[in-house]
């Protein structure tokens, strides 16, 4: 079961537009029986990947996109100077080939990781195997047939581990299934739903493949894309009260200054509403406020470590282990051929398991690495590392949106519910068709979001 075919089975997927191309060129001039839609004032707050695009479908109109961080682009961040290539600090692929995010890259003709020949690499009974000699492997068949019905569950609401508990699949393999599905979704298989994923996978349409920059970052690539859109950020400016009605929206910074608005489109993480970040008044409908506590968003940690020499088979492309880290990438593949770099990307309980501290971190995770290669290769090899913890980022903490038990797409559509047709919302977590917690998710709520802003009445 390749990497690939693990994605596909969790859900990462969903349609390329929500509104036609046609619908917002015209917006820009006319709105719906030729009216004419006047100029606005209308900020963006959130400088990420939802954020920027909104700006970009905004032309005619007075735009100003509020940033609470030095940098643009959120979750999309590039690591320089580690190795001789940019690597991926924050998401690294691209899921799905029918999306926004996949044509806004494409269309740059930049090379991609090819994944041809590349293996996947399973520790199982404590020896590490190759995919390719899996076929005949009972636990491996078990983990597959789990992961095949996950993705069309109809059953009772549960979390992915006790619906696993209650399965054929042995204790032994469960990190197997919780790299694929905990995990790869944002969190640990003990507190994500296996209905709400069966519910994304059932609502997705973005294609089953997969994709890496070879030679450039996501975050060069949306700096590039969005220019002009970047001349109209304010940086380190968090927005941390929004007073809204009829007439029009007004915010406040940190620094307690105000700005005032026709329209505002909202593109924070899911957990700044959840941490009551972000003051608003009136108080938010209750319906939205318990639409926040439906979608799950907690720790998420990238470990970018570098080394000496490849320890690893030459064709490997993830290993999956049984340690604190339920998934090591190849970084370096087809990337460099004399850095030798592992990405390490931990999600949910693990994050706390391993600490906020590099003494406690590091040799954890050495030692999972020893212990699958043997002969201490990894302890031995190591040069330098870096640490993304994205649980203590403050304008972000954590990783992204995921679904819990008594979830789903319901709350997601309910965050994403425009006020007062004057305050709006995109971000990942509004993104009601399937691809919440994806690049191209965020993107497509912005577009749903521009959609609204635009609409005359």
């Amino acid at each position: 079961m390749k990497r690939r075919a693990f994605i596909r089975k969790t859900g990462l997927g969903v349609s390329a537009g929500l509104v036609s191309s046609s619908f917002l060129a015209s917006c820009t001039a006319k709105g719906a029986g030729d009216t004419l839609v006047t100029s606005q004032k209308i900020a963006i707050v959130g400088a990420g990947a939802a954020g920027l695009y909104a700006a970009t479908l905004l032309p005619g109109q007075e735009v100003t996109i509020f940033e609470a961080t030095e940098k643009p682009g959120g979750r999309i961040r590039a690591l320089k100077g580690f190795a001789d290539f940019d690597l991926e600090a924050g998401s690294e692929e691209i899921k799905g080939k029918n999306s926004i995010w996949y044509d806004w890259v494409s269309s740059f003709n930049l090379s991609f990781v090819d994944n041809k020949g590349s293996q996947n690499y399973y520790t199982l009974d404590t020896i590490l195997r190759k995919e390719a000699d899996l076929a005949t492997n009972t636990d491996f068949q078990a983990i597959n047939d789990f992961i095949n019905q996950a993705t069309i569950y109809n059953g009772a609401d549960r979390t992915v581990l006790t619906h696993l508990q209650q399965s054929r699949v042995p204790p032994r393999v469960y990190h197997v299934v919780n790299a694929a599905l905990g995990n790869e979704n944002g969190t640990s298989q003990n507190k994500i739903s296996i209905k709400g994923l069966a519910e994304a996978n059932q609502t997705a349409s973005a294609g089953k493949d997969v994709f890496r920059l070879a030679g450039r970052t996501f975050n060069s690539v949306l700096e590039e894309r969005c220019k002009a859109e970047l001349l109209k950020v304010k940086y380190n400016t968090p927005i941390q009260r929004v007073v809204y009605d009829t007439m029009g929206v007004v915010l406040f910074d940190a620094a307690g200054i105000r700005y005032q608005f026709d329209k505002v489109i909202m593109t924070v993480p899911v957990s700044l509403y959840q941490n009551d970040d972000i003051i608003f008044s009136p108080p938010l409908p209750q319906t939205k406020v318990d639409a926040f506590k439906k979608i799950g968003m907690g720790a998420g940690m990238k470990i970018i470590m570098s080394f000496s020499r490849a320890f690893w088979p030459a064709d490997t492309d993830s290993i999956f282990g049984r340690g604190v880290v339920p998934k090591y990438v190849v970084a370096s593949r087809g990337r460099s051929t004399t850095n030798f770099i592992l990405s390490a990307t931990v999600m949910g309980d693990p994050v706390t398991a391993l600490g906020t501290r590099p003494a406690t971190i590091i040799p954890s995770i050495l030692a999972d690495l020893d212990s699958i290669f043997g002969r201490n290769a990894a302890s031995t090899t190591l040069l330098k590392y870096q640490i993304i913890d994205w649980s203590q980022e403050p304008y972000t903490k954590g990783a992204y949106s995921y679904p819990i038990v008594g979830g789903g797409l319901a709350a997601n559509r309910e965050l994403a519910q425009p006020l007062l047709s004057r305050l709006f919302f995109a971000g990942e977590a509004t993104h009601f068709g399937g691809h919440a917690g994806t690049v191209h998710g965020a993107m497509e709520s912005a577009r749903r979001a521009v959609e609204e802003v635009l609409r005359p009445g």
